[in-house]
């Protein structure tokens, strides 16, 4: 019984289109979400990075809940390391890691990736397929 509903839960995660910070929580968990979500504001222009300090300065709403996770933790400026901080402690990145979860991706409290998980990974590790 056991190995059906594990097989099940693999198909959900195998069939399931995951975004950027999906991949990045299957990649390196709630830090490098954190991570990406600055460096894409940041290559949006919707924040700034000086040395250790990130401030939001754009007036465009971001997409991703993360993104205005992060928005709304520098309206200031405010120290880098902070803001990574309390962005991995977010409840868009807990909602991230519980749908990983649930899909077959990541396992419990301590998030580790399953065979389903580094199989998606492995799939998705930036390497472009040439199109024709």
């Amino acid at each position: 019984m056991r190995l059906v509903f594990r097989r099940r839960a693999a198909a959900v995660g195998e069939s399931a289109a995951l975004d950027v910070y999906d991949v990045a929580f299957l990649a390196g968990g709630a830090l490098r979400v954190a991570d990406s979500a600055v460096i894409e504001l940041f290559e949006r222009g919707l924040v700034t990075v000086r040395v250790s300090r990130v401030r939001a300065v754009g007036e465009e709403r971001p997409r991703h809940p993360v993104e205005r996770a992060v928005i709304a933790l520098c309206p200031r400026s405010t120290s880098l390391a902070s803001v990574r901080a309390a962005v991995q402690r977010c409840p868009e990145i807990e909602e991230i890691g519980r749908r990983l979860a649930a899909g077959g991706l990541v396992t419990g409290a301590r998030p580790r990736l399953t065979r389903a998980g580094r199989r998606r990974l492995s799939r998705r590790d930036g390497r472009r397929q040439p199109s024709s």
